[in-house]
């Protein structure tokens, strides 16, 4: 998060009781715990189609496909 969002964020939280401070941060650590999960499921998406991809990059397959 860039310098100026977080300096804003903090000017609001300031205006902020402590009960309204509390949902905040619940609700911020349910969205960095939504960003790690996707995070984990693209890392594991783009490892299946790195996979997926090394069979069609064999040597026989570059043979086969150079005079196309």
């Amino acid at each position: 998060m860039n310098p100026q969002m977080k300096q804003r964020i903090d000017e609001k939280l300031d205006q902020l009781s402590d009960q309204y401070g509390a949902q905040i941060l619940d609700f911020a650590e349910f969205l960095a715990s939504k960003e790690s999960r996707l995070d984990a499921e693209e890392a594991n998406y783009l490892a299946g189609v790195q996979g997926g991809l090394s069979e069609w990059s064999s040597a026989a397959d570059e043979d086969a496909y150079r005079d196309l």
